[in-house]
């Protein structure tokens, strides 16, 4: 992406819809890493007893769906303007 087009992606958006991307964006990267991670955690000290294996699962599972998360919102205002 050249950064002619991000500018104008950037000037078509009000101040207010930057600020909500920008707090759901906030909000929406830990919440899954941490939710995850604390459920692998859980689930090898408590159930299963396999202390690195569910952990770093819930780690990488939860940083894909945080990941997919941010791209879908980057891209929502395209996506209307499109459809």
């Amino acid at each position: 992406m050249n950064m002619g087009r991000l500018h104008q992606i950037s000037a078509d958006m009000s101040y207010r819809e930057g600020f909500i991307k920008l707090a759901i964006t906030v909000f929406f990267v830990p919440v899954p890493i941490l939710a995850f991670t604390g459920l692998g955690v859980w689930l090898d000290y408590y159930k299963f007893n396999t202390l690195p294996l569910f952990s770093a699962l819930g780690v990488v599972l939860g940083t894909f769906i945080a990941f997919v998360g941010v791209c879908q919102i980057i891209t929502i205002k395209r996506r209307s303007k499109n459809g």
